[in-house]
C-alpha cells in the first residue's frame, strides 16, 4: 500500500467532510450516512488494510467527538 497516496486521500476526505458538514449539517442523517458510506468505500478500496481501518475508525470517533461537544454546548 502506498501510504502517501492513502494519506493524500485522507486529506481530501477531511476537506470534503468539512464541506458536507456545512452543506448538510452535522446533525443530519444525510451527513452521517455520507460519513459511514465514504469510510466504508475507502476501507474497501484499500482491501480493508488494518492501518486504513484503524485510521478511518479514528476519524469517525474524531467527528463524533466534535458532534458530541456541539450537542453538549447546546444543552
Amino acid at each position: 500500500m502506498d501510504t502517501h497516496v492513502f494519506y493524500d486521500e485522507i486529506k481530501s476526505w477531511i476537506d470534503k467532510c468539512n464541506q458536507k458538514a456545512v452543506e448538510l449539517g452535522m446533525h443530519s442523517h444525510e451527513f452521517w450516512s455520507w460519513v459511514t458510506m465514504s469510510i466504508a468505500d475507502i476501507s474497501e478500496r484499500y482491501d480493508n488494510n488494518e492501518l486504513v481501518k484503524k485510521q478511518m475508525v479514528m476519524l469517525y470517533e474524531w467527528l463524533h467527538d466534535i458532534y458530541q461537544k456541539g450537542v453538549n454546548n447546546n444543552e
